[in-house]
Order: structure tokens, then sequence, then C-alpha cells
């Protein structure tokens, strides 16, 4: 698994949020990996997979 070289941006809406630390993290890992093309391109597998947790528990963090 690569581990990009960007940086991640958490804007102060999704930090002060009243969603988990786990979903703040996931959105900030969208935002660096956003910065190699535009847009995010990973699936929820590679997420499972980065996070080592199942990708149904992914689908949570999202719907956060």
């Amino acid at each position: 698994m690569t581990m990009p070289g960007y940086y991640s941006i958490l804007t102060a809406r999704v930090r002060y949020a009243p969603i988990t630390s786990s979903a703040k993290l996931l959105y900030s890992e969208l935002t660096a990996l956003s910065q190699i093309e535009g847009y995010c391109y990973a699936g929820n597998a590679y997420f499972a997979e980065l996070y080592s947790v199942e990708e149904r528990q992914v689908r949570r963090w999202l719907n956060e």
C-alpha cells in the first residue's frame, strides 16, 4: 500500500461536527487522496484495509 506524500485538510465545520474521530480522520484522508487526481479514486475496501476495519465500518463513517 502506497503512502501518499500529500497533506490533508480538516475544515472547522468537520473538526467541530458531532461525529466520531474516525469519521473525521476518514474525511481528512479523502482530502489528501483528492489532491492526487482532483478526486478520490479509492474505494471502501482500500479504507477498510488501511484502518484494519470491515467495509461496513467505513460505510458508517461515510454516512456520518
